[in-house]
C-alpha cells in the first residue's frame, strides 16, 4: 500500500514538473485595438513580449509593415507582471498604423534579440520571434468631391495681427492659420490654402509643420502665414478656407471652415484734397485751363483735316493725361521727395490704374516698393524713392 502511495506521489511531481517544462519561456505577439478599420484610419496596434528571464540588452527588428504608414506612439514600457504563479518581464510598444490600401495583409514577425540570465546566472544571446499577424483593411467610403483625410479631431484657428478691414495707408497685416489635426495619417495632411488676388500683394512665410507622438495618436501642427496687403487700398474679399475630413468617431464626413474675410484701406472712398490744392493755386489754374483750351481747338483742327483712328485717338489721350498736372502724379512725386514709402506707393498704385497699365507691367513696376514695404525683413533704409517714382512716371 506505501509503495503504491509513493508511486502516485511521484507520477504526480513529474507531470508537474513536464507542464512546467512545457510552459514557454517567451511569448511575443502583435494586437489590434481598432476594430474594422478602414483605409486611412488610425489602428492602434501594440507589441507585446513576455519572458521569464531576466533580460540585459535587447533590440528589436519590427516588419517593413508594407502598405502601411506607422508611428511610434510612445517609448517602449518595460513592466514586472505576475500571470499565475509566474513572474514575467513584459515589453510593449505602441504603435499607429495607417493603410494606404484596402485588402487582406500580413505582416512578417517581430525579431527580437535579447541577453538573458540563465539559471546559472551567465548571460545568453538568445533570438525570439512572433507568428506572423493578418488584417483586414476595408475600402474608404465614398465621399464625393473631398479630399480624405480620417482623423479623431480637428482644430482651425485664424489670427491677424491687424483688422484686415481696417488697414492705413502703408499698413499691412500678417493672417495666420493653424490647422491641429489628431490622429490623421501623416501622409494625407492638406496642402497650404492659397491666397492669391489681382488686388492683393501676399509674401509666403515658409511652412512649419510638426507632428508630435501621443498617447492617442499623432498630433499633427500646421502653420501657415501671409504678409498682406491691397493694391488699390480697395476693399476686396478674401473667399472661405475649407478643410474637409471624416471623423472616425462618428463616421461623417465634416469641414473645418474659416469664412471670408473683408480686407482693405479703412479710408477708401475718403477723397483727401490736401496735395492737391497745395499744387494747384489759383494762378496755376488759369494756366491749366489755357493749356486744355489750347489742346482742345488743336485737336478740333485736326479732325477737319484728317479723322483720328481709334489706336491715334487713344495714343493722343495717354499722351495728353501725361502732359496735364496729376492729383496721383503729384502725391507720388512730393512723397517720393519726403521718402513717404507707403504714401508714394498708394500712389503710384493708384496713377498706374488709371493709366489702364496692364496689371503684369504694374506688378513689375510696383515691384521694387513692395519689397521694400512688404517683405517678411522690410528694408526701407536706402531706397531710393525718387528713382522708382521717375521709373513709374515714365515706363507705365
Amino acid at each position: 500500500m506505501v509503495t503504491r502511495l509513493l508511486v502516485l506521489v511521484l507520477a504526480l511531481c513529474t507531470s508537474l514538473g513536464a507542464s512546467r517544462a512545457a510552459e514557454p519561456d517567451a511569448r511575443l505577439e502583435l494586437l489590434f485595438q481598432t476594430p474594422h478599420p478602414i483605409v486611412g484610419q488610425m489602428i492602434f496596434a501594440t507589441f507585446r513580449a513576455e519572458y521569464t528571464y531576466g533580460i540585459g540588452r535587447e533590440s528589436l527588428q519590427m516588419p517593413p509593415f508594407t502598405g502601411f504608414n506607422w508611428v511610434q506612439l510612445e517609448r517602449d514600457k518595460w513592466t514586472e507582471q505576475t500571470v499565475g504563479d509566474r513572474r514575467l518581464k513584459v515589453l510593449e510598444r505602441r504603435l499607429a498604423l495607417f493603410a494606404k490600401a484596402p485588402g487582406h495583409f500580413t505582416f512578417a514577425p517581430f525579431v527580437h534579440r535579447v541577453s538573458v540570465v540563465e539559471q546559472n546566472n551567465r548571460w545568453v544571446d538568445k533570438v525570439f520571434t512572433s507568428g506572423p499577424t493578418t488584417i483586414d483593411i476595408a475600402p474608404a467610403p465614398a465621399v464625393a468631391g473631398q479630399a480624405w483625410m480620417p482623423a479623431s479631431s480637428v482644430e482651425l484657428t485664424d489670427d491677424w495681427s491687424r483688422d484686415p478691414a481696417g488697414l492705413t495707408d502703408g499698413v499691412n497685416t500678417r493672417r495666420t492659420i493653424t490647422l491641429k489635426i489628431l490622429g490623421a495619417d501623416p501622409e494625407r495632411l492638406p496642402a497650404a490654402p492659397v491666397i492669391r488676388e489681382p488686388w492683393l500683394i501676399s509674401f509666403v512665410a515658409p511652412e512649419e509643420r510638426h507632428i508630435e507622438p501621443t498617447p492617442n495618436g499623432p498630433l499633427a501642427t500646421l502653420t501657415w502665414s501671409w504678409q498682406l496687403r491691397p493694391i488699390t487700398g480697395e476693399v476686396g474679399t478674401l473667399p472661405a478656407v475649407v478643410f474637409p475630413w471624416y471623423d472616425v468617431a462618428s463616421g461623417e464626413a465634416r469641414e473645418a471652415a474659416l469664412g471670408p474675410r473683408r480686407i482693405g484701406d479703412a479710408r477708401f472712398g475718403n477723397n483727401t484734397t490736401t496735395v492737391w490744392t497745395d499744387y494747384f493755386s489759383p494762378a496755376w489754374s488759369l494756366v491749366l485751363a489755357g493749356i486744355v483750351g489750347l489742346l482742345l481747338a488743336l485737336i478740333a483742327l485736326a479732325s477737319l483735316v484728317r479723322p483720328l483712328t481709334p489706336a491715334e485717338r487713344d495714343l493722343f489721350r495717354r499722351r495728353l493725361r501725361r502732359l496735364l498736372p496729376d492729383r496721383d502724379a503729384s502725391l507720388l512725386k512730393a512723397a517720393a521727395r519726403r521718402g513717404d514709402l507707403p504714401t508714394a506707393r498708394q500712389a503710384a498704385a493708384r496713377w498706374l490704374s488709371r493709366q489702364q497699365t496692364p496689371t503684369a507691367r504694374r506688378r513689375d513696376l510696383l515691384a521694387p516698393i513692395d519689397s521694400a514695404l512688404f517683405s517678411p525683413q522690410p528694408q526701407t533704409k536706402g531706397f531710393d524713392a525718387r528713382a522708382f517714382a521717375r521709373r513709374v512716371l515714365r515706363e507705365a
